[in-house]
C-alpha cells in the first residue's frame, strides 16, 4: 500500500515537473495542427445501411492512425529525452537518486507519466478525428484503432526509455531515437518485398485493419490484403520488443546504473 502511494506521489511529481506551462499546451497545439491536416484529407461522410464504407475506413486508418503514429515518434523522443536523459545532463538524477525512493518506483513513474500524457493526447485526437470523419465514438473502428495505438505507443516508449538511460544526454538521446526509428522505417520500406510487421506505421495499420476485417467479415470487403500472419507478426514484434526493452531498462536502472 505504501509503495502504491509512493508511485502515485512520484507520478504527480513527474506531471508537475515535466508538463508545466507551456510544455503540455505546446504539445497539444502542435498535435491539433496535425489533426487539422489529416481531417482535411480524410473528412468524408458515409451512411450505407449502417455499415462502414471501405473508403472512409481506409482514409481514417491509413491517414490518421499511421500519421499520428509517425508524429508520436517525435513527441515520445522529446519527452523521454527531457524527463530521463535530461536529468543526467543537468545533474538532477544524482540528487533524485539520493531521495528515500526505490529506483523501480522512480523509473516506473517516469515511464507511465510520459506514456499516459502521450496516450491521452493522441487517443483523444484520434477519437475527435473519427467523429469529424463521420464515425461514432463507440464504433469498433475507434476501439480497434485506440487498441492498436496503445500497443505501438508502448513500443515507442520502451525504445525511447532505454536509449535515454544508456546515452544520458538529452539532445543525443532525442536525435538518436529519431535516427533509429526513422532508420528502421527507411530500411523496411527500402526492402523489396518489405515486411510490414517490422514497420512502426504499417504495423499499427496491420493490427487495427485485421481486427476490423474480422469484425466486419462478410459484411464489407475490408482490408482483404491484411492476413492473419501480418497481424500476428506485427503484434508479436511490438509486444516482444516492448517487454524485452522495458526489462532491460528496469534491471539496468535498478541494479547497474551508477551516477557520478
Amino acid at each position: 500500500m505504501k509503495s502504491k502511494r509512493k508511485i502515485k506521489n512520484l507520478l504527480l511529481w513527474e506531471f508537475e515537473e515535466n508538463f508545466h506551462f507551456p510544455i503540455l499546451e505546446t504539445l497539444t497545439f502542435i498535435a491539433i495542427l496535425f489533426l487539422i491536416g489529416f481531417v482535411s484529407e480524410s473528412m468524408i461522410y458515409y451512411e450505407i445501411s449502417g455499415l462502414i464504407a471501405d473508403t472512409a475506413v481506409d482514409n481514417y486508418v491509413g491517414l490518421s492512425l499511421s500519421g499520428y503514429t509517425l508524429i508520436s515518434m517525435f513527441f515520445t523522443g522529446f519527452l523521454f529525452a527531457r524527463s530521463i536523459a535530461g536529468k543526467f545532463s543537468n545533474g538532477e538524477m544524482k540528487t533524485i537518486l539520493s531521495y528515500p525512493v526505490r529506483r523501480i518506483d522512480l523509473i516506473l513513474s517516469k515511464f507511465f507519466a510520459n506514456f499516459i500524457v502521450l496516450y491521452l493526447l493522441f487517443s483523444s485526437i484520434l477519437v475527435f478525428d473519427a467523429v469529424l470523419t463521420g464515425f461514432s465514438v463507440f464504433s469498433p473502428l475507434v476501439g480497434f484503432t485506440l487498441l492498436s495505438f496503445l500497443v505501438i505507443l508502448l513500443f515507442l516508449c520502451s525504445i525511447s526509455m532505454v536509449i535515454s538511460l544508456f546515452i544520458k544526454n538529452e539532445a543525443l538521446s532525442f536525435f538518436g531515437f529519431l535516427l533509429l526509428i526513422y532508420g528502421l522505417e527507411y530500411y523496411v520500406f527500402s526492402k523489396e518485398p518489405y515486411s510490414t510487421y517490422f514497420s512502426i506505421s504499417q504495423g499499427s495499420i496491420n493490427i487495427a485493419a485485421y481486427l476490423l476485417k474480422s469484425y466486419y467479415s462478410g459484411k464489407v470487403s475490408l482490408f482483404s490484403y491484411i492476413t492473419f500472419r501480418m497481424f500476428l507478426l506485427s503484434l508479436l514484434f511490438q509486444i516482444s520488443v516492448t517487454i524485452v526493452l522495458m526489462l532491460i531498462s528496469f534491471v539496468y536502472f535498478v541494479y547497474f546504473l551508477e551516477v557520478d
